[in-house]
């Protein structure tokens, strides 16, 4: 059962219109989506048990704040300094100096009514912000096990450590939502879990996420046309921006077998109508375990090694390695290998869809607003 704000809030006299929850994400070329996409997950999840959200983002260059606004939800923008950003070092990423993030988030907080909660989803944001936020209390997204200052730590990866968390973190008295029970996937993929148990049609899905630095998206089309295996098509979700994606939208004018899409809102029915997922690491696992859908799966950041390989150690990852190394040769391989046997790959599917039932957001918007209350 869901917890509401109402529900917690009556006897507290607490102001249940006013009571806002914050977000602290970013995202961009050198980001990607996958913080803000999680958060706006989340955050969609606070709207309806009756909290007011808003969130606090730089813009950064190809940052998709715009989806904020599409959803509704109230942005306050930052700027964003490209000399200040280390392509390579993620704890460089913010755009900003620490100093200047600082003051100019805490007079945002300032400006917004009643801040209960401040939730931070950023690899450049540590204990050291945390501590000079103007916040009674602080929910943490990470899965670095980095030093803290929360109230909440949420990482969602199997590997993650409660023992290292909880040594780190400067808060003694804190909640940790570690593994896939709480993963941050959107409620539309558990909602599509529970309405669909097929297959799906002879259709390969490849989405590697807003960036695709490594043109994994090219790698796969090259690969699957060289097999040539009758009856099944591609379907490729890439941005318009992408440098790949003109040369991409030719081949799939050409060959049948090959679809090109820049966007989609509804990617749990993407994924659901799939036979198979080619895709990258990172949250998006959880959304394929959720449906049950075998994948094969390449690591496209070093945050995601950790988590990745665990699961590939327990043999519930098909997990071609770093795109970095990959090739259409490689992909080609790895390709003809789930078509000589794919129900070896929806029997790891279906013992990783055990791991991941998609209610994490809940679980998640359950413990805050407890932890709001206390």
């Amino acid at each position: 059962m869901e917890i509401s704000r109402a529900q917690v809030f009556a006897y507290e006299g607490v102001c249940v219109v006013t009571s806002s929850i914050v977000f602290r994400v970013d995202s961009g070329a050198h980001i990607g989506n996958g913080h803000l996409f999680r958060c706006l997950s989340l955050a969609e999840e606070f709207r309806e048990r009756e909290f007011n959200v808003s969130f606090i983002c730089r813009k950064h260059h190809q940052n998709r704040n715009l989806y904020i606004k599409e959803r509704g939800f109230d942005l306050r923008e930052l700027e964003s300094n490209n000399d200040l950003i280390d392509l390579n070092n993620s704890e460089m990423w913010l755009g900003q100096t620490k100093e200047a993030e600082v003051i100019e988030v805490n007079e945002l907080l300032s400006k917004i009514s009643n801040v209960s909660l401040l939730v931070i989803d950023h690899y450049s944001i540590d204990v050291e912000f945390e501590k000079l936020f103007d916040v009674d209390r602080i929910l943490v997204i990470d899965d670095l096990e980095r030093e803290h200052c929360a109230n909440i730590i949420i990482d969602q990866s199997l590997s993650s450590s409660g023992t290292l968390y909880k040594r780190k973190n400067q808060r003694e008295e804190a909640k940790y939502l570690l593994g896939p029970r709480f993963a941050l996937i959107n409620k539309k993929f558990r909602r599509m879990r529970e309405a669909n148990s097929k297959r799906g049609s002879k259709r390969v899905l490849a989405y590697f996420g807003g960036l695709d630095l490594t043109n994994e998206s090219m790698k796969v089309v090259n690969a699957f046309l060289s097999l040539n295996i009758e009856g099944y098509s591609m379907r490729v979700i890439l941005p318009t921006e992408h440098k790949d994606f003109l040369a991409l939208e030719e081949i799939a004018r050409q060959k049948e077998s090959i679809e090109l899409l820049s966007y989609t809102a509804t990617m749990e029915k993407e994924i659901a109508e799939s036979e198979l997922c080619l895709g990258a690491s990172g949250v998006s696992i959880w959304e394929r375990a959720c449906l049950c859908k075998p994948s094969i799966v390449i690591t496209s950041a070093d945050n995601q090694l950790a988590g990745s390989k665990k699961l590939f150690e327990m043999g519930l990852l098909n997990l071609l390695g770093s795109g970095d190394s990959t090739t259409s040769d490689s992909w080609k391989s790895a390709l003809s290998e789930y078509f000589d046997n794919p129900l070896r790959y929806q029997e790891v599917a279906m013992e990783l869809r055990k791991i991941c039932d998609g209610d994490g957001i809940r679980r998640v918007t359950d413990i805050a607003i407890e932890e709001l209350a206390s």
